[in-house]
């Protein structure tokens, strides 16, 4: 968590999520491996963030998120931080090809929808450093 004073004394709080891969994903029930093109969602005070997507049954991002947070009443102080009590809610979706057409011979026009794999729901718990 990072800690800087911003214009007219207003400070702004992150925190940085590092989201690096995945594994074997893409063969379940069935054991069969299919491609799968996953993404990170992480929503935090009614903010969402996302990683690229990756490729791949065993999907690596080793990407940084940095969450602002919002500090209840304002209150930027150690104390007041450790009064945040909302939730981390980190989703895996997998984009899926549901139809795919060839337009003048060249270009491909192509629809997508996602596909939901999972959550975790993580309480914040504040550290404090500067």
């Amino acid at each position: 968590m990072s800690h800087s004073k911003g214009m007219e004394g207003v400070e702004a709080v992150t925190c940085a999520i590092l989201v690096q891969g995945a594994k074997k994903m893409g063969s379940g029930r069935t054991g069969y491996q299919v491609t799968v093109y996953p993404f990170i969602e992480v929503s935090f005070q009614n903010a969402v963030y996302q990683t690229s997507i990756a490729a791949g049954s065993n999907p690596c991002w080793n990407e940084e998120l940095q969450l602002v947070l919002k500090s209840p009443s304002d209150d930027y102080s150690f104390s007041g931080l450790s009064n945040i009590k909302d939730k981390v809610y980190i989703n895996i979706f997998d984009e899926v090809v549901v139809e795919q057409h060839e337009v003048n011979h060249t270009k491909e026009r192509i629809k997508t929808e996602l596909l939901w794999v999972g959550e975790l729901v993580k309480n914040v718990k504040p550290c404090y450093t500067m």
